[in-house]
């Protein structure tokens, strides 16, 4: 209990408050009597709340974001695709340089603003500056979800993207397909012309083909199954006939009568290593850029294949985005947005046959 005592003195009167905390006496003076008992009350509480509440009078613990980033790495980034590990763990190797020892509350939008226009100054382009962006906030995001609890407010969601330029959507006119498949024919890496027409035909992506084994080839259902794909989703893609023939040709030569009948063949890649046949191929992009200076297509890089089979599908008018983007394995439409453009005359021919059935009766 405390104990309230009035004093009358030079000054006027005054309200003296005593009070036993944990072995200790706690005094202080007021002017009022009203403010003696306030301040009474609330040391009271604090010693209540201290004996039964124990771990609410604990002050929280200051994470830095070094730390966040560690536990994000650990927890989340170690779960997405191995390029995005790579790029993302550059990237918060840099934030880990510069923010490391700052602590989450402390991490405001403004200091993230200055952090960009660090990377501005340097002369980065604006995708670049915006993989940094991407790679730092998700790791907030888990810190203000329950799962982490360090902090309460995203500061990324006042962050801004930079504004890229339109994104690429190269795409090749048939005789510079035909240059091209007959420069990788002649080109000494065996595996090059099957790659090619798979990535033309397919859309798929580099690493998406060189892992491809034959149990992902289903000749019965001319399809293909990407399992190991950016967005962990696999997808089935339908294979044209002549895909289908030279994938027997290549399964034919690869595996003959003769061949081990207890060999797993399914477990087996299309594009197999030289130097260990058990793992797949890497790399094929030197062969590529070999065949495509053949034929003056420098600027045709192995991912602009897959931009073409899907302006290839839009432009014949064959497909719409909507099927596109499962077609490519896009887990947003955003991402297939590059090519709307191309299905300008596509949906021209839609509304004119629509305009033409809906107007024909008052034409006669």
């Amino acid at each position: 209990m405390a104990t309230i005592t009035k004093y009358q003195g030079k000054r006027g009167i005054s309200w003296q408050v005593k009070i036993r905390r944990q072995g200790a006496w706690q005094s202080a003076s007021f002017k009022t009597r009203k403010e003696a008992e306030d301040w009474s009350r609330n040391i009271e509480n604090q010693i209540v709340r201290a004996k039964y509440y124990p771990d609410e009078t604990q002050k929280p613990t200051a994470h830095t974001t070094g730390e966040l980033i560690d536990v994000y790495m650990q927890r989340s980034l170690s779960l997405k695709a191995k390029k995005t590990q790579v790029n993302h763990g550059r990237c918060l190797t840099w934030w880990k340089g510069i923010l490391g020892d700052t602590t989450l509350t402390n991490v405001t939008p403004a200091l993230l603003e200055d952090c960009i226009q660090l990377l501005r100054n340097k002369g980065f382009s604006a995708a670049y500056i915006n993989m940094h962006i991407d790679a730092l906030s998700p790791a907030f995001t888990l810190a203000t979800s329950p799962r982490l609890a360090w902090a309460g407010v995203n500061p990324f969601t006042h962050v801004k993207r930079l504004q890229t330029p339109p994104e690429r959507a190269p795409m090749l006119t048939p005789i510079q397909v035909e240059q091209l498949l007959e420069c990788c024919d002649i080109s000494k890496s065996k595996h090059l012309p099957l790659y090619a027409r798979l990535s033309l035909a397919t859309g798929g992506r580099k690493q998406e083909i060189l892992t491809l084994t034959w149990g992902q080839i289903s000749f019965r259902n001319k399809s293909v199954t990407f399992r190991q794909t950016k967005g962990r989703r696999q997808r089935t893609v339908p294979l044209p006939d002549m895909i289908v023939l030279l994938l027997k040709k290549v399964y034919d030569e690869r595996f003959p009568e003769d061949y081990l009948a207890d060999v797993d063949r399914a477990d087996m890649y299309l594009f197999p290593s030289e130097r260990d046949p058990d793992k797949p191929r890497r790399e094929i992009h030197i062969a590529f850029a070999n065949a495509r200076a053949r034929c003056n297509l420098e600027w045709f890089r192995p991912h602009d294949q897959r931009h073409h089979f899907a302006s290839s599908l839009l432009m014949d008018g064959q497909a719409d985005i909507l099927m596109v983007s499962r077609l490519l394995g896009h887990a947003d439409l955003k991402q297939t947005s590059r090519y709307t453009h191309l299905t300008t005359d596509y949906v021209a021919d839609h509304v004119q046959r629509m305009a033409d059935a809906m107007f024909r009766n008052k034409k006669e």
